[in-house]
């Protein structure tokens, strides 16, 4: 049995809120995904609703959970590229996408930007996603830490779901234990609060209480929650 909670928010300074999420049972298994908007006025929540949706249009069970799950994220990239180019309304516009396949004891996953995915048992973290930044990308090709944090813009990312006509989908997929959790979070979440204490709160508590607590803690006066934030807390028992 799983249990799990998505929680949202625009934030405190964001006009509206360009992330979206949604959900899609199959039987006993689920698929949870989680895209973080941008581009223009009306661009980021055109395109991250475009991607859900159409992923879970096109979302088909094969013996490959990996290919499943990259091939509806590629149709959704489809969409969202097309549409960016109907009218100058959504050009530029594109999204992060964090798509998890939890079938039993098995999770698929896989991602594109800088929305992140955490394995969690207790207090350790046993994966986490890769984020496609351009710092990621300056040590891919040699820089030292210190050049590379030096040269990389923050918040750039190297990948996007529909800004191109094809887009490459990293994938990763493991166990779930028993009481261990799964986060699905945009970068209004762990862009803000430091990782340790994300991991802290919800090994402490159940996935409602860690929930509220966390985005308590980002819409606080001491963080004051600059971005949309979006995450999902999913938990085996």
């Amino acid at each position: 049995m799983i249990l799990y909670k998505y929680f949202t928010h625009k934030g405190n300074i964001r006009i509206e809120n360009q992330d979206y999420y949604g959900h899609l049972e199959l039987g006993e298994s689920n698929l949870f995904i989680v895209c973080d908007g941008m581009g223009g006025a009306q661009g980021g929540a055109t395109a991250s609703r475009l991607c859900v949706d159409v992923m879970k249009e096109s979302f088909q069970v094969t013996d490959d959970r990996i290919y499943d799950i990259k091939y509806s994220i590629k149709c959704g990239n489809t969409a969202v590229y097309e549409k960016a180019g109907s009218s100058p309304d959504y050009f530029g516009m594109g999204t992060t996408v964090c798509a998890v396949y939890l079938d039993n004891d098995e999770y698929f996953s896989c991602w594109v930007g800088d929305s992140r995915i955490y394995h969690l048992k207790g207090q350790e973290i046993l994966w986490r996603s890769r984020d496609h930044s351009q710092l990621n990308h300056f040590l891919d090709q040699g820089m030292s830490p210190d050049e590379a944090q030096r040269m990389a813009k923050p918040n750039m990312i190297m990948r996007a779901v529909g800004t191109k006509s094809n887009v490459d989908v990293d994938g990763y997929g493991s166990v779930l234990g028993m009481g261990e959790k799964l986060l699905i979070s945009s970068d209004g979440l762990h862009g803000f609060l430091a990782e340790e204490e994300i991991v802290d709160t919800i090994a402490s508590n159940g996935i409602d209480v860690a929930g509220e607590k966390l985005m308590s803690r980002v819409l606080s006066s001491e963080i004051n929650a600059p971005d949309n934030v979006t995450f999902c807390i999913i938990e085996k028992v």
